[in-house]
């Protein structure tokens, strides 16, 4: 009996441990596709700015 609840312990820390990696990956993987949306926004900035220069 205590082998069982053991080998269950250890099962459920594992599933615990991989949820809460999968939690972390997702957050990053936002941050990191909010940094590339702020690096497109820079980009056409910058390019509206030349196209106001080019046209004043």
């Amino acid at each position: 009996m205590k082998k069982i609840l053991t080998v269950l312990a250890l099962f459920a820390l594992i599933l615990f441990s991989f949820a809460h990696q999968q939690g972390f990956a997702r957050e990053n993987l936002n941050q990191r596709i909010e940094k590339g949306w702020n690096q497109r926004n820079d980009v056409s900035i910058i390019f509206e700015n030349a196209d106001r220069q080019l046209l004043e």
